[in-house]
């Protein structure tokens, strides 16, 4: 989340709200890292996004 946070400079709280929108779409995958999550792109995506 704070990579994506400052690669698009906006604030923690909204690149929170844009990877979990994308999860809820299912383009990403939520995955526990230490204490807190990191989102990857889910497999099949390319196919997804051609849809």
């Amino acid at each position: 989340m704070t990579s994506h946070a400052a690669s698009h400079n906006v604030v923690a709280q909204t690149a929170r709200t844009d990877l979990r929108e994308l999860e809820d779409r299912g383009l990403l995958a939520r995955v526990r890292q230490g204490r807190g999550f990191a989102w990857a792109a889910v497999e099949g995506l390319d196919d997804l996004l051609r849809e």
